[in-house]
């Protein structure tokens, strides 16, 4: 990834090594994730060791690792540098309709994002670039950039059709899991209120035995929980293995204690 010095600024990530506020200072440092470290280190400390990047035609020093990413991160990082000031002049950086990253912004001041919104709208049109005003008009539908929140990001591909999560499809997924459990949950009902006709004399003989209303709740509560905790995980650990296939996912038994 290319940035700015203001990288971690903005991105409050974390090092194992190295200082956050001077990391990015100079030309040719470059910050590092463990991956990394251990793909072209190995067990070696990587802090201030050289590292050729850009096809093999830049030498940077490390002067950061980042601390391990959680799975279900966004963004990954993998190798953070700043962006020469020779590239600022290049045709991506001057010039529409370059793919080539994304502006990250940090707006400190809840009130001025409706004056940076309004801002972002009209600046197209006086910077044509290599585009005519007939072809922005085209492109922005009369419109201009915007912003949009860190929160909204993950599903920012899908709302403008380039793919990627769709919060309608995560919202369908958790109606039929409700609709799933509240069956599960009738069907239990149902069982239960069967089952009790069953022990009623259960319940007779050890009432005539001295047992307590308190304690025969205690019982038949410790017996329920103690059927579904084993239950579920067991199937629970038989059916990881095949969410994280076909979900495409990372999931572990223990991750939320981690």
């Amino acid at each position: 990834m290319l940035t700015d010095p203001a990288f971690f600024s903005v991105f409050k990530l974390p090092l194992l090594a190295g200082d956050s506020s001077t990391t990015l200072d100079g030309p040719g440092n470059v910050v590092i994730s463990t991956d990394m470290v251990r793909k072209y280190f190995g067990t070696e400390q990587a802090l201030r060791k050289r590292l050729r990047i850009d096809n093999g035609q830049t030498e940077a020093i490390v002067s950061g690792v980042l601390a391990p990413q959680p799975p279900n991160q966004t963004m990954e990082f993998d190798l953070i540098e700043v962006i020469p000031t020779s590239w600022l002049s290049k045709y991506a950086f001057t010039n529409w309709g370059s793919m080539w990253g994304t502006l990250w912004v940090r707006i400190d001041d809840p009130r001025a994002i409706s004056r940076v919104r309004a801002g972002l709208a009209r600046y197209p049109y006086p910077h044509t670039g290599n585009w005519t005003k007939d072809l922005l008009q085209e492109i922005f539908g009369g419109g201009g950039l915007d912003l949009v929140s860190l929160p909204d990001l993950h599903f920012h591909a899908a709302a403008i059709g380039e793919g990627g999560n769709s919060r309608a499809l995560v919202r369908i997924l958790g109606l039929i899991g409700l609709a799933a459990l509240a069956t599960a949950i009738i069907n239990y009902v149902n069982l239960a209120t069967a089952r009790s006709a069953l022990r009623a004399r259960e319940v007779a003989v050890r009432k005539v035995l001295g047992a307590t209303r308190l304690r025969l709740v205690a019982q038949f509560m410790t017996e329920v929980y103690m059927m579904a905790a084993v239950l579920g995980t067991v199937f629970t650990d038989l059916a990881l293995h095949w969410v994280n296939l076909w979900g495409c996912l990372d999931l572990c038994r223990f991750c939320a204690g981690m």
